[in-house]
């Protein structure tokens, strides 16, 4: 209960917390470092979607649990992406977390624990509670099992409302020993306000002098989402698997209207607000959640995921990338399977991604004997283009047409998609496939001798490579740009400042 008086500006609630009051690392050598240790995300958050071939056991500050969830603890095949940030809890290491909210209980779950979306699902780890002060109480073991860790304290007997919460971790599992804490949201919270007084009433108790009117801002609303591998038992969410998401809103007034959409499609959630949605073809899926409460405010919170084959592999190949061109505003457009340089004597699906805001008004997919078009102008006119399909709207990796493999001859096709949402606004992407020709004779192979990957290099340093075709090269070039910059699951995506020395 908040009383009066309620003078000066009211502080934001963000309902994160807002300070580490306590961390105690585990015994030296129960861990994998003898200092905090964990994951942490690269400062560019263009490549946050793509696969990290760094460091898995890091140094870092127990602070980065004070940070915004978003896609920290997403992760991709079973490996860390460059967005991953987590701090790992081996045996007896504990992190205590101070909120200026007062977490009360309210409709459903009123605390949310982020952990991996993917790992090894027997680390656990103790949970405790407590006012701003006083003991802290034991609410039991949490496990970490690649989904949200959904608390509702009207499980429990508590005397006041929460403003401190600590984990201690229970045992050593896993790559980065411990418990993987991505981080925790409050969602059921009384919003403070300078000069309130929270008053905690028990029976045959009498409080008198105050005011009990309630002095209250209307805040935005909370919106939690999460999807997580039904099958954690494989690397990675696979195709012909399914996936369950989670999605819920909450608002201290009111939800006048909450929507999920999966790839651009409505979502219909259960009674829990959750779904069971199939992985269907590899490639990737989009989530996007929208509430508004009852003055209007509106919150979103979107996440996707990469869908890689039956296999466990990935459905690309990141060091060969197709040919872009793109008009500033245009949708952005990609082929996601099959990947350049794929080769198949079968029919093969094209998925895509045409996104854009607003979406496509139109686009086509083509395609044509290499040879017969010139796949370095993308948009030029050219009868010798044969339409595949045709369509409008926003493409989220969906299938937009069907390869003709079986029913073509033996040879190399260019593939050419584009889409536009104005008359001048057109993006166009384009890749080479083919059938029955050896890997050799579709596309150069490069490979860099030297400098050796992770070699540090002080001032300058020789680059050594070579570069075989069975066809003319028509160019080359040598460029760099700083690693945490690059997405490796798609080297030409826009974004990295590259430089380039050699051509």
């Amino acid at each position: 209960m908040q009383t009066f008086p309620v003078d000066g500006v009211a502080p934001t609630a963000d309902r994160l917390p807002d300070e580490v009051l306590d961390y105690t690392h585990a015994a030296p050598g129960v861990g994998n470092l003898d200092v905090p240790y964990g994951q942490l995300a690269s400062e560019w958050p263009g490549e946050w979607g793509a696969i990290d071939n760094g460091p898995s056991v890091q140094a870092v500050s127990p602070n980065i649990l004070l940070k915004t969830i978003g896609v920290r603890g997403r992760t991709v095949g079973g490996r860390f992406t460059y967005g991953t940030e987590y701090l790992s809890l081996p045996t007896d290491a504990s992190v205590t977390l101070r909120f200026d909210e007062a977490i009360i209980d309210g409709p459903g779950p009123d605390l949310i624990i982020h952990t991996l979306t993917s790992g090894v699902v027997t680390e656990r780890a103790d949970l405790f509670v407590g006012a701003a002060s006083g003991p802290l109480i034991p609410l039991g073991e949490i496990v970490e099992d690649g989904s949200l860790g959904f608390i509702d304290l009207a499980d429990y007997d508590l005397p006041s409302p929460i403003h401190r919460v600590r984990l201690v971790g229970k045992d050593v599992g896993g790559s980065t020993r411990g418990y993987d804490f991505v981080g925790i949201e409050a969602v059921n919270i009384a919003p403070p306000f300078p000069g309130a007084h929270i008053v905690t009433i028990s029976g045959n108790e009498v409080v008198s002098d105050r005011d009990f009117g309630r002095y209250f801002r209307d805040l935005p609303p909370t919106v939690v989402l999460s999807l997580s591998d039904a099958v954690p038992a494989t690397n990675g969410l696979r195709a012909g698997e399914s996936a369950v998401v989670r999605a819920r809103a909450y608002d201290d007034f009111g939800i006048a209207a909450f929507s999920v959409r999966l790839n651009g499609q409505p979502l219909a959630l259960d009674a829990a607000g959750e779904a069971s949605i199939p992985a269907g073809m590899p490639g990737k899926l989009y989530l996007e959640a929208r509430a508004e409460d009852t003055a209007g405010q509106t919150a979103i919170r979107t996440t996707e995921a990469y869908v890689v084959r039956a296999d466990g592999s990935f459905p690309f190949d990141p060091g060969a990338v197709g040919l872009n061109d793109s008009a500033p505003a245009a949708p952005r457009t990609r082929i996601l399977t099959p990947g350049a340089g794929f080769v198949s004597a079968e029919d093969t699906p094209i998925i895509a991604e045409i996104i854009g805001s607003p979406a496509a008004t139109e686009w086509t997919v083509e395609y044509a004997p290499v040879d017969a078009v010139n796949p370095y102008d993308l948009t030029a006119p050219d009868p010798d283009y044969l339409p595949l399909a045709a369509g409008g709207g926003n493409v989220y990796s969906a299938s937009v047409a069907t390869m003709p493999l079986a029913s073509l001859p033996d040879g190399i096709y260019f593939i050419r998609l584009c889409a536009r949402n104005a008359p001048d606004r057109v993006a166009c992407y384009g890749q080479v496939i083919a059938k029955n020709v050896p890997e050799a004779d579709l596309r150069p192979r490069v490979t860099l001798t030297s400098p050796a990957p992770g070699t540090t290099v002080m001032v300058t340093a020789d680059i050594a490579g070579t570069i075989t075709s069975a066809r003319p090269v028509r160019e080359w070039f040598v460029e760099f740009a700083p690693a945490d910059h690059v997405d490796v699951n798609n080297l030409d995506a826009p974004g990295p400042d590259w430089k380039r020395i050699a051509e």
